[in-house]
């Protein structure tokens, strides 16, 4: 994709300036599951992208509920993006910010997460949960950010109501 914020000899107005940068845009990711079904309930589940030529910044944020389930505990989540990500020359992968906060021991661990061009979803990924993708089935077990006690080990600490994950980021889009 072309993308020109001027020519030669035009002035620069702050209509044109503007426009070069886009208004953050409310989105409702969607969140799944690799096995099993997914229930938001009467948890949250939002997100707002920007789009800035052909890259795409966004945030999201899920925060469990009481009434949040997943029929299968150990199988992997995937959310939706806001916008097509870019899949030419073999860029598939794309890194992403993800922050993981457990209200009930009121400890936040950093995280990372990815684009997966191929199935157009983003996933996050941390240090110790099973199989390193976030799930239902357990939080991390490293010492959490602002800790000074390390938390349970894997698949003994379950997502519970107001656990929450952030994921932010940019990525290249069509």
């Amino acid at each position: 994709m072309a993308f020109t914020l001027w020519q030669p000899g035009q002035r620069i107005t702050a209509d044109r300036l503007n426009a070069m940068v886009g208004d953050w845009v409310p989105y409702t990711p969607s969140w799944t599951a690799d096995s099993g079904t997914t229930t938001l309930g009467d948890g949250l589940l939002s997100g707002r992208y920007q789009i800035v030529g052909p890259t795409v910044n966004f945030t999201m944020r899920f925060q469990w509920g009481s009434t949040t389930t997943q029929s299968v505990s150990d199988s992997n989540w995937s959310f939706s993006l806001p916008v097509p990500a870019y899949t030419g020359d073999g860029n598939t992968w794309q890194a992403l910010e993800a922050w993981i906060f457990d209200t009930s021991a009121s400890a936040r661990w950093q995280a990372s997460a990815y684009v997966n061009a191929s199935t157009q979803t983003l996933t996050a990924i941390c240090v110790n949960a099973d199989g390193g993708f976030m799930d239902s089935a357990e939080m991390p077990s490293q010492t959490a950010q602002g800790s000074s006690t390390t938390s349970v080990q894997p698949g003994s600490t379950t997502w519970a109501n107001g656990d929450r994950i952030n994921i932010w980021g940019s990525y290249e889009t069509t």
